[in-house]
């Protein structure tokens, strides 16, 4: 499955080639089942469910106005690439400090430099596929060690809902 995949994996045979070049030969490569074992990064399990969107959804998606108002409405915090910086620490301070806060939703803003360690599942909609450095970099959200957690009991969890090809979609 391609959740353990290394950032590196994710390119082909002739350009890792060019790495040594362009950046420098690798020094040190650790395995991840010792990091897990360890506790230097979460077990995850991944699952990726394809569904149909049936065409009644479709209707309401494409006479939807914005995803954004959608979330207002239903009182649930979020951010996007508009969410000014201030905005989004007070978001992430009341997920992790806020019991009744279990839930954020975010775009695909939150695929690089970002950090939300007290997350334990981590589910991608994704209606238009996306590419494998998204999916690891997605995957890195909830890899990271839970404070004071003890792996045997908490699990990560990293699911993918696809919108079928026969779906309508995308058709």
């Amino acid at each position: 499955m391609w959740c353990w995949k290394k950032s590196i994996w994710s390119y082909s045979y002739d350009e890792i080639a060019d790495l040594n070049f362009l950046i420098c030969p690798k020094i040190y490569e650790a395995n991840w089942l010792e990091l897990q074992e360890k506790g230097y990064i979460a077990e995850v399990q991944c699952a990726k469910v394809w569904c149909d969107m049936a065409p009644e959804f479709y209707k309401d998606y494409l006479s939807a106005k914005s995803t954004k108002q959608l979330l207002l409405t239903l009182r649930k915090p979020f951010f996007c690439g508009s969410t000014s910086q201030a905005e989004r620490l007070e978001v992430l301070q009341v997920f992790k400090n806020n019991v009744a806060v279990n839930t954020i939703f975010v775009s695909k803003i939150a695929d690089t430099s970002f950090d939300l360690p007290d997350a334990y599942v981590l589910i991608q909609i994704s209606a238009h596929g996306g590419s494998r450095r998204q999916k690891e970099q997605r995957l890195g959200r909830i890899l990271r060690p839970k404070k004071g957690a003890i792996t045997e009991y908490y699990k990560e969890f990293f699911y993918t809902f696809s919108i079928c090809e026969n779906s309508a979609f995308v058709r």
